[in-house]
């Protein structure tokens, strides 16, 4: 009998645990430019069922970034993270009002949803405010040569 009860029980927490951490974070996008106040977008994952007021997120604290071997910034103090909904895609807004100085910015992103919480590192990168993308070199494609015509 207890083997039965436990294996319906870790049955039911097995079909349980894939919506518990379904909600994730996905793409990243840096919208400012270096020495620009921060502008960041975050794609959110499997969150279309959850209404945009459910979700909450904050940069996490600094003693847990200290346990993962990350340098906690100053700057991230004053971060505020906006969840929001927009064209059908949800994403969580990152700003500041101060300068991003460095070309990268670690952060701790703790994700709280109505199925549970969860901290995720992510690196925000940024370009320099005169960088243009490289595009990409044309093609050489040879021509066949073109026949000789006297001239008359």
């Amino acid at each position: 009998m207890n083997k039965t009860l436990a294996r319906v029980s870790w049955l039911s927490l097995t079909l349980l645990s894939p919506v518990a951490l379904a909600a994730g974070l996905g793409q990243t996008t840096v919208l400012s430019p270096l020495s620009a106040p921060l502008d960041a977008r975050i794609a959110l994952l499997d969150v279309d069922d959850v209404p945009v007021e459910a979700l909450g997120a904050s940069v996490a604290e600094p003693s847990a970034f200290g346990a993962l071997g990350l340098d906690w910034s100053p700057l991230l103090s004053g971060v505020d993270i906006t969840p929001v909904r927009q064209n059908g895609r949800t994403y969580l807004q990152l700003t500041s009002g101060q300068p991003v100085d460095t070309p990268w910015l670690d952060v701790l992103v703790t994700l709280t949803t109505p199925a549970g919480r969860q901290t995720q590192a992510v690196t925000l990168l940024f370009d320099p405010v005169d960088y243009l993308p490289a595009t990409p070199a044309a093609a050489s494609v040879p021509r066949a040569p073109q026949p000789v015509r006297p001239a008359p």
